[in-house]
């Protein structure tokens, strides 16, 4: 042993009571209550040494933007910690019955954070330091979905994502294809409505559900729109007429050639510049009237007058 009083790493049982024998066979009354006392020293330190439960700890992922509080759990005597954020050291949180937690909403702030939870034993000292990982919060993005397209397709920020289902109005769907961050689901012949309810549901490896999100179904807006007149004669510059509705372009074919153009006034008027353009009065015609998304609204015939 040591002279400030401290046992050794290597004292055992077997070594004090080894001691004890040599000791009680010492006549020297003073000698021997001097080792006495300190053999029962060594027998307390070692006995606390034993009992002593080992510091460990482990903390729980802080969610960037989402927790509030850095937490995890610990065994040990702990009495209080501390948090290391970039270099930057801060005192407080909870520790009571194996767990622990530290108000970190206003401390941590980017996903590079470097964060260190300390564990501190009565003595004030760092028995057990802990590295947080700081996350993203699991973020699904759907890209636009409507009822005739063939795929769910989307994004995902979290790799431990290997796996996905759809439930359709209450129907379990496996399948789909998750690579690199990226999910295509082939939905084509399960959802069959725009009012259908629809969840995705992405796991991990072992099966543990990750993250759900209901799935968006843009409905298809419904256009409607009618050329109300059309004419020409041999001669002029311009087709000239009315439209009505969601029409929003045209095009009018000349003896089979298809031209695209033409003007639409706020009142419905439109015309359709076609001097340049060589027809007769035996010419076939036709002018069709779109919408924004260029669905055929309206089409008509035009006869050319002389």
């Amino acid at each position: 042993n040591d002279t400030t009083g401290t046992i050794k790493d290597n004292t055992t049982q077997e070594a004090i009571n080894t001691a004890k024998e040599l000791v009680a066979a010492i006549t020297d009354t003073d000698k021997k209550a001097e080792l006495e006392k300190a053999i029962t020293e060594a027998q307390k330190q070692l006995t606390e040494k034993e009992t002593k439960v080992e510091v460990t700890g482990k903390a729980n992922p802080f969610i960037l933007h989402q927790d509030r509080y850095l937490s995890g759990t610990y065994t040990g005597d702990i009495t209080a910690i501390s948090v290391d954020v970039n270099g930057k050291r801060y005192y407080g949180g909870t520790v009571k019955d194996g767990e622990f937690s530290f108000y970190a909403l206003d401390k941590i702030a980017n996903l590079g954070d470097v964060v260190t939870i300390n564990l501190h034993g009565a003595d004030k000292t760092i028995q057990k330091s802990m590295t947080v990982q700081v996350k993203e919060a699991d973020k699904v993005t759907q890209a636009a979905y409507s009822v005739k397209d063939s795929n769910i397709t989307g994004t995902f920020n979290n790799p431990d994502i290997t796996k996905m289902n759809i439930v359709v109005n209450g129907t379990t769907y496996w399948g789909g294809t998750l690579t690199n961050g990226t999910f295509k689901f082939y939905a084509l012949d399960k959802i069959k409505s725009a009012t259908d309810e629809v969840s995705m549901n992405f796991y991990n490896a072992n099966n543990e559900l990750i993250l759900s999100k209901n799935l968006t179904i843009t409905v298809p807006v419904v256009t409607s729109g009618e050329i109300t007149s059309a004419t020409v004669a041999v001669g002029d510059k311009n087709i000239v007429g009315t439209i009505t509705g969601d029409i929003k372009s045209l095009g009018v074919t000349i003896d089979g050639v298809t031209y695209n153009g033409g003007t639409i006034a706020a009142d419905g008027t439109f015309k359709f510049y076609v001097a340049d353009k060589k027809f007769t009065a035996e010419s076939n015609i036709t002018i069709v009237g779109y919408d924004k998304s260029k669905n055929t609204l309206s089409e008509m015939s035009i006869v050319v007058s002389k």
